[in-house]
């Protein structure tokens, strides 16, 4: 690859992965595809694996992610992935494969083993499934300027399966647009509570404990 694609490659990386922190999905899988397309290396390839997957393209995600699993087996970060898009997939067995693989490297992580106890609970998984899909329904909702329904999709998403950090951010987000600032605070806290390095988490509990 000559200097001039190289140069390009590394922007349209860098830019996808900025719009895909700022929640601008769609837009970040565009210039992840533009990078690909310039160099395939496993860097492109996940990142554009995680656009899809926070698009609910969970099937096409798992196409890329079992090629890097190919060539780099014992990468941790993409078979959580991979064995996410199983669970979204209802392939319970082959969800349970990875997870139980990823625990012989790492039999004590408290994280591992929750999602191992999600895959293998006839309930839990299937409870799992219905609020990540509540969760993407209310991230389409938020883009469509629809508060009213993203909030009932989120709480919804929190009876379905309670304390998943991101879905009580989400609703403390959308009461703090809504001045109910008594309201935000619990959501968000509870939220920081689960996921206190979260560097959004942190500015949106700051946020909002100034107007209380």
């Amino acid at each position: 690859m000559g200097f001039i694609d190289n140069f390009k490659e590394k922007y349209f990386r860098r830019k996808g992965q900025k719009l895909l922190t700022k929640g601008k999905i769609e837009k970040a899988y565009t210039y992840f595809r533009k990078a690909l397309l310039l160099k395939n290396s496993a860097e492109n390839v996940f990142n554009l694996s995680v656009t899809l997957m926070s698009l609910g393209n969970y099937a096409e995600a798992e196409k890329f992610l079992s090629k890097i699993k190919e060539q780099y087996p014992e990468n941790t970060l993409n078979t959580l992935s991979l064995a996410e898009c199983m669970i979204m997939q209802k392939k319970w067995d082959k969800a349970i494969q990875l997870y139980q693989k990823i625990l012989k490297k790492d039999p004590d992580n408290p994280s591992f083993k929750k999602y191992l106890k999600i895959a293998q609970d006839p309930v839990f998984r299937e409870k799992y499934v219905k609020s990540k899909e509540l969760f993407n329904k209310a991230t389409l909702a938020l883009k469509q300027k629809n508060d009213e329904k993203a909030l009932k999709h989120l709480l919804d998403a929190n009876e379905y399966f309670p304390n998943e950090p991101h879905v009580l951010h989400n609703i403390g987000s959308i009461y703090f647009l809504k001045k109910r600032y008594k309201k935000a605070y619990k959501y968000i806290l509870q939220a920081y509570e689960l996921k206190k390095n979260n560097p959004k988490f942190k500015e949106s509990l700051k946020k909002v404990k100034n107007k209380l």
